[in-house]
């Protein structure tokens, strides 16, 4: 399967051109979780996937798109980004730090549908791909799709665990009644992020620069066969705390996708307070 980048000439890599509740979390066992102020369970919001790496040179500016979105008045209400750095740029003169097998596994499933892989390839929602820095393109099909309706709803809830560097993640997955499932259609997945990070690269086609990088998926668990919806389908998580991150840099998603297929069908995210 052939690697590419944003330079690969368009006729390679062209583009075969929604559900969130944005919670707050007082990480402490037993603490309540809430909804942000605003916010209705009704709302939705896009979930926004970005594959990059730190050692191609193209993606610098596709991530700083998605570190500008709620500045562009794309916050938490309306689009859910994760970015998943993968492992095929890793090299002797620099290895991504965030990059694991299990996010070049899933950009694979998209290739398997869309063009690529390649970087900076950006998925939302799971209907469309393009090439992750092209802003006004992304935008458009968020506002797209953030118009259809969701077909799940997930409500998740969340607790420290008694070791302290687990996070236990309980999901209530609903039909909002727009479809019908049958049993195994749909796969649950859970992704702890890191709101930002900073790295100073010192070799690759990145050497000598300091990327800032937001939504940086640390951990993704799943996926989680769910059964027919016809009655709330409660699933469980347990996620890693990386070391040396504080609570309040870390957030999870959770989404739910059609198994075959690449449709994502309802996502809703957690933010952690300490």
């Amino acid at each position: 399967m052939s690697r590419l980048s944003a330079t690969t000439p368009w006729t390679k890599i062209a583009p075969l051109l929604r559900a969130s509740s944005t919670l707050v979390l007082v990480f402490a066992c037993g603490s309540p979780v809430h909804l942000e102020a605003g916010q209705t369970s009704s709302s939705h919001a896009v979930l926004v996937e970005l594959f990059t790496s730190q050692g191609c040179s193209s993606c610098p500016r596709a991530d700083a798109f998605v570190s500008e979105l709620a500045s562009l008045g794309y916050g938490p209400e309306r689009v859910i980004p994760l970015t998943f750095h993968v492992g095929y740029w890793d090299a002797p003169s620099w290895m991504d730090p965030y990059s694991q097998p299990a996010f070049d596994q899933r950009q694979d499933r998209y290739a398997r549908t869309f063009d690529g892989p390649y970087t900076p390839q950006m998925v939302i929602d799971g209907r469309v791909t393009l090439v992750g820095s092209k802003k006004s393109d992304a935008l458009s099909a968020i506002d797209r799709w953030r118009a259809e309706p969701a077909a799940i709803e997930l409500s998740p809830s969340a607790k420290r665990r008694v070791d302290q560097d687990s996070i236990e993640i309980q999901v209530d997955a609903r039909s909002t009644g727009s479809r019908e499932f049958k049993a195994r259609d749909v796969e649950l997945f859970a992704a702890l992020y890191q709101r930002n990070v900073t790295t100073t690269v010192t070799g690759g086609e990145n050497g000598g620069r300091t990327l800032n990088e937001s939504f940086v998926v640390r951990q993704l668990s799943g996926p989680v066969a769910l059964g027919k919806l016809t009655k709330i389908e409660t699933v469980s998580f347990v996620l890693t705390r990386p070391p040396n991150v504080a609570a309040s840099n870390l957030g999870v998603a959770v989404f739910a996708q059609q198994r075959k297929g690449t449709l994502i069908l309802g996502a809703s995210q957690i933010s952690i307070e300490p």
